[in-house]
């Protein structure tokens, strides 16, 4: 009876060997799946914080971008015409990249390896875009031990969110050009003039569209 008694403990003792560090792992790996998950919100986040805010203020670049606020100093810079030649593009995306940076760093629970932030305006004629890009990459708790059989011992997230630039005077400034053209089209080719009413019908169909669009 001693004997199988001591079998007993014994055995218990190899199963609570085997059994509660694959517990204990399991529930690890349930905790840091949920704080990468939560990681990955937080990057979300941040990317629509910086689109938002930076399609809110890319018409006035010396705005904050944060708060849409400016200095009166600035009142009245950046030319009349700078819809036709932005010259503080460069300069925007700059602040919509750094206040992207910024909001990165709010919150998050993993520290990121490496992180790369791209923001670029995509030009639509009638209407502007903002997309920004985030990707971070994160080293793995037991990523050497991953790499013994042939695993990466990192992973990466990545987040895009996109934002439409809210600005009435470039969409009149474009559909009054095009009606201008269309005029002019009509004053030299007389003949294209039956097509002043299909235009106008086109054009307005698409000024419907982006209003909904953009509402």
């Amino acid at each position: 009876m001693k004997m199988s008694g001591s079998r007993s403990r014994g055995s218990a003792t190899v199963e609570a060997s085997i059994i509660v560090p694959f517990i204990v792992l399991s529930i690890a790996a349930s905790i840091y799946i949920g704080i990468v998950l939560y990681q990955q919100a937080q990057l979300r986040s941040a990317a629509d914080m910086a689109a938002e805010a930076g399609a809110a203020v890319w018409a006035d670049a010396k705005a904050d971008t944060g708060t849409a606020r400016r200095q009166m100093s600035d009142i009245g810079s950046g030319g009349l015409y700078w819809r036709l030649a932005d010259t503080e593009r460069d300069e925007k995306l700059g602040k919509i990249t750094r206040f992207a940076e910024r909001a990165l760093e709010k919150g998050r629970l993993l520290k990121a390896e490496s992180s790369k932030v791209s923001v670029d305006i995509k030009d639509y004629i009638v209407y502007k875009k903002l997309e920004v890009a985030v990707e971070n990459t994160y080293k793995l708790p037991l990523g050497s031990f991953l790499r013994i059989f042939g695993a990466s011992g990192r992973f990466s997230i990545n987040v895009k969110s996109e934002a439409v630039i809210d600005d009435p005077v470039e969409l009149i400034r474009n559909v009054d050009f095009a009606v201008d053209m269309e005029k002019e089209l009509e004053n030299r080719f007389p003949e294209l003039k039956n097509l002043r009413e299909k235009t106008r019908d086109t054009l307005s169909g698409v000024k419907g569209k982006i209003g909904e669009f953009l509402d």
